[in-house]
């Protein structure tokens, strides 16, 4: 069965989860049931709040947590540091020059005059220079050696036939 957003749209979610639970053949039924239950009100309805989430029970087992208080939370793809007064002054500043340079672009633009040509002698426009904003914030650089590469496997030299 399949799923539909409109007469002749099928719903891709559906069709991912139903692709990702081909395993299961209950899986269909089961969400069908998990809907009834919630409709019916014998299931509870999924928490409109992450307070409310985070207090939610399902049976004798706690909701997974969406969310972690910076302080407690350990991650192993970045580090979380607390933000100095000079960086974040310095990342504000950024912000600024970036909405002024947005502003330029936006006068310049509108400025610029589009002239039909005629048929005799075509239009050449001379193109308008503006001066960029050079980066204020230094990141920080680290230097990736590429990887080695392994040697060529070197020729052999062929041994004649006989010996």
């Amino acid at each position: 069965m399949e799923h539909r957003l409109a007469n002749a749209v099928p719903d891709p979610l559906f069709s991912y989860y139903r692709w990702e639970n081909r395993k299961n053949p209950r899986w269909d039924g089961e969400l069908r049931d998990l809907y009834k239950g919630r409709r019916e009100g014998t299931i509870p309805r999924p928490a409109r709040t992450l307070t409310l989430h985070e207090k939610q029970v399902i049976g004798k087992e706690k909701m997974p947590r969406v969310t972690v208080p910076l302080n407690k939370w350990q991650g192993k793809t970045f580090k979380l540091e607390p933000v100095t007064k000079k960086h974040a002054e310095e990342l504000h500043k950024s912000v600024e020059h970036w909405q002024q340079f947005s502003q330029q672009r936006r006068k310049v633009e509108t400025q610029i005059k589009v002239t039909p040509p005629t048929p005799k002698q075509p239009v050449v426009h001379q193109p308008t220079r503006v001066e960029l904003p050079r980066a204020s914030i230094h990141q920080p650089t680290t230097i990736r050696t590429p990887p080695a590469h392994p040697a060529p496997p070197k020729a052999q030299p062929k041994q004649p036939k006989g010996k």
